[in-house]
């Protein structure tokens, strides 16, 4: 994979995202939670361009497990700050419904979607 198709593609998962999110601020129970759409989309488009860039350098490493490891570390990591991230909109923002992990669970679908098909894209770069 290219970094220009990469891009091409984040940018397509990253409006897909948005436009997610934007339907889903228009219902009023969601309007109060867009903060945190925000910043799931901020925070995922981030991790989706480490996860790329040192996953087309593990792909090169003399060590053949590199790249798998690299893979498990990412999903551990993402799901841990996934969790910290709601936990800490839920003790600071005080929400009056759960409801409001839906929008971040939407983009985390949509990024975690994308971030498996480069990953699988990368794993076949011939080196």
């Amino acid at each position: 994979m290219t970094d220009k198709i990469f891009f091409t593609y984040l940018l397509i998962t990253t409006v897909a995202s948005l436009l997610l999110v934007i339907g889903l601020h228009q219902a009023p129970l969601f309007q109060p939670y867009a903060a945190l759409s925000w910043i799931s989309i901020g925070f995922f488009s981030v991790v989706s361009v480490l996860m790329y860039a040192t996953g087309k350098s593990a792909i090169k490493s003399s060590n053949k497990f590199a790249f798998t490891n690299l893979v498990m570390v990412y999903t551990m990591a993402k799901m841990f700050l996934a969790i910290l991230i709601i936990v800490a909109f839920g003790k600071i923002m005080q929400p009056s419904t759960k409801l409001f992990i839906l929008p971040f669970f939407g983009v985390y679908l949509f990024y975690t979607i994308f971030e498996t098909y480069f990953m699988m894209k990368l794993s076949k770069t011939k080196v």
